[in-house]
């Protein structure tokens, strides 16, 4: 019987049925990441309305691409449906501002507006559906939009809850 070791020098894993278990890397993320452009932004427990926006991410920035990567929601105290789309026009932030992580702990601030419970935009085009559970289920969703200048990713909550939280993973490339 033979041993498979990976890169790290950590025995690869099987599955029950013998199929050799392989995760793939981004290495664009993993360059973000050393450089300080990878970031996480969250919602935590935002009490919207229904058809609000629980968290849009804006890029700002002039010289650099956002690469949106994975949307994880979970319900708060409501099962229901979020709306993930591109947002289209009047994009006026005009709430809360959502929470930031820079994923390589840089500290850096990225070049991005975020607002949690948003209602001052439009909602573009709905590219994909997560939720309709239980209440208190996280949903993933990855996908790969690259947002150019001024151009946003949102969020919305279809039913009212008074909880529930929505995080975007993404990452800056140059231009």
């Amino acid at each position: 019987m033979f041993k498979l070791f990976g890169k790290s020098g950590n025995p690869v894993e099987v599955s029950a049925f013998g199929s050799l278990q392989v995760t793939g890397w981004d290495a664009f993320m993993e360059n973000a990441l050393t450089k300080g452009d990878a970031y996480i932004w969250c919602s935590q427990d935002s009490n919207i309305d229904a058809a609000d926006t629980m968290l849009i991410v804006r890029n700002d920035s002039h010289s650099m691409k956002l690469v949106i990567v994975r949307v994880e929601v979970t319900n708060g105290n409501v099962a229901t449906r979020y709306e993930i789309h591109k947002v289209t026009v009047a994009y006026t932030p005009d709430d809360d501002t959502g929470d930031e992580i820079n994923a390589g702990g840089w500290g850096k601030k990225a070049p991005v507006s975020k607002t949690v419970d948003d209602d001052g935009n439009s909602q573009g085009t709905v590219f994909a559906e997560i939720g309709a559970g239980i209440a208190v289920e996280t949903y993933v969703r990855d996908i790969g939009m690259v947002l150019n200048q001024g151009e946003a990713i949102g969020v919305d909550q279809v039913t009212a809850s008074t909880a529930g939280c929505v995080t975007i993973y993404g990452y800056f490339i140059d231009n």
